[in-house]
C-alpha cells in the first residue's frame, strides 16, 4: 500500500515536460485565433491563421464611406 502511495506521489509531484508542436503544422487546416497587438510575439507558433480583433472592424477599416484605410 504505501509503494501506491508513493508512486502516486511522485506521479504528480514530478514536472510533466511536453514537446508540443502547433496544431497545425505541415496539415492543410487553418487553426487560428483573434490577435491584438498585446498578444504574446510566440503567437505564430501556436496558429497558422489569425483574425484582427477590432482592427477589423469595419469603423476601422472604412470609417467613411468608400474611403479604406
Amino acid at each position: 500500500m504505501q509503494w501506491i502511495f508513493v508512486s502516486a506521489i511522485m506521479s504528480v509531484a514530478s514536472p510533466c515536460i511536453s514537446q508540443q508542436l502547433p496544431m497545425a503544422r505541415d496539415q492543410e487546416i487553418f487553426v487560428g485565433s483573434a490577435y491584438s497587438n498585446p498578444q504574446k510575439l510566440e503567437f505564430n507558433q501556436h496558429w497558422n491563421q489569425l483574425t484582427p480583433e477590432n482592427a477589423g472592424k469595419w469603423g476601422s477599416v472604412e470609417s467613411v464611406r468608400d474611403q479604406y484605410n
